[in-house]
C-alpha cells in the first residue's frame, strides 16, 4: 500500500493529533487520529472499491501504531 507523499499531521490542541493520507493509485483516504486526554484513538478509511478499502483496513487495523 502506498499512500502520497503529501500527508498531513496535524496538531490540533496540545494533546490531540491526526493525520490524513490519499492513497497513490486508488480513490482511497485514511485517517488516523489520537486524542491522549480520554485516550481516544481513531482509523477511518473512505474508498470506492470496498474490497480494495476493506484490505486496506484489515492491514492498517492490525499493525502497531
Amino acid at each position: 500500500m502506498r499512500m502520497d507523499s503529501t500527508n498531513h499531521l496535524r496538531l490540533t490542541k496540545k494533546r490531540i493529533a491526526y493525520v490524513t493520507a490519499c492513497h497513490n493509485d486508488d480513490y482511497m483516504v485514511v485517517e488516523i487520529g489520537c486524542d491522549q486526554k480520554p485516550g481516544v484513538t481513531y482509523l477511518a478509511i473512505s474508498g470506492l472499491d470496498n474490497e480494495t478499502t476493506y484490505k486496506t483496513y484489515s492491514k492498517l487495523y492490525t499493525s502497531e501504531w
